[in-house]
């Protein structure tokens, strides 16, 4: 028979934040960025790690500190996710806050030294459009919203070098084809094939347009710590998902430039 350990014993051993299979790094990072901000505040939190992909951990070492698995969960105390997952900016966590976990925990892993884009597109599909539950919450016409969002992030003139970084690029190369009128030169594909190579494409840019995506936001925040005064803007949709809020996000940074979409079909 199991002996569960006395409930005083268990908080003093700290809280863990629940998570669920199939969250990828952006959703992860917010929960980390919480677990930061109480262990600023004196308190013992970790993420509970229910398979974030090992590559996060080890192109962003310190984030592991923060994560623990289920066999350390089971003595502490869960706490179950809030509706809006611990992203909501300025309500959540203040801007000094996510400045200092992306200066401390995600910036002290170094940029891989490698060419930077003019400006950087990220494209999100994968499930979001391929399942079909998920569709109908994130859907939206993409192209429509890239051809919004383009003349402003370029000041109406041919940028230089067009970045598209996407989960489906062979999507974007047949959808996204007219972005050549709008670049000296245009590119799919991060310049390092993979997750890790993708966000740090996009994280490294001046200028983003982004996607209604974790990743894309946190791309964003760290593009914005790295570069300071010299960042030149970010544009991203005016719609996370159709079920929470009208589809209002609530983790952008009141900097970015919000660009409407069309939510009927592409």
């Amino acid at each position: 028979m199991r002996v569960r350990p006395p409930r005083s014993l268990v908080l003093r051993r700290g809280s863990v934040l629940d998570t669920y299979p199939g969250l990828g790094l952006g959703n992860y990072l917010f929960f980390a960025l919480r677990a930061h901000i109480e262990r600023q505040q004196g308190f013992r939190t970790w993420v509970l790690d229910s398979g974030l992909n090992p590559r996060w951990g080890e192109a962003l070492p310190l984030l592991v500190p923060l994560l623990t698995g289920p066999r350390s969960a089971a003595f502490r105390r869960l706490r179950h996710i809030p509706q809006y997952f611990h992203q909501g900016y300025g309500s959540d966590f203040t801007r000094a806050q996510l400045e200092q976990f992306i200066s401390e925990v995600i910036l002290s892993a170094r940029p891989p030294q490698a060419l930077t884009p003019d400006l950087v597109i990220n494209v999100r599909r994968g499930d979001y459009y391929v399942d079909p539950g998920l569709r109908k919450i994130y859907a939206f016409d993409v192209p429509r919203y890239i051809r919004q969002a383009i003349p402003n992030a370029t000041n109406g003139a041919p940028t230089g070098w067009l970045s598209v970084v996407s989960d489906d690029v062979a999507w974007c190369r047949r959808k996204l084809s007219w972005l050549a009128d709008h670049a000296e030169i245009v590119t799919f594909g991060a310049q390092t094939p993979g997750p890790v190579g993708d966000f740090w494409e996009v994280a490294t840019a001046r200028t983003l347009v982004l996607g209604n995506s974790t990743f894309s936001y946190w791309a964003g925040y760290v593009s914005q710590v790295l570069h300071g005064s010299a960042h030149l803007g970010v544009w991203a949709p005016a719609f996370h998902q159709r079920n929470i809020d009208d589809g209002t996000p609530w983790q952008h940074d009141p900097r970015w430039h919000a660009v409407p979409v069309c939510l009927g079909p592409e």
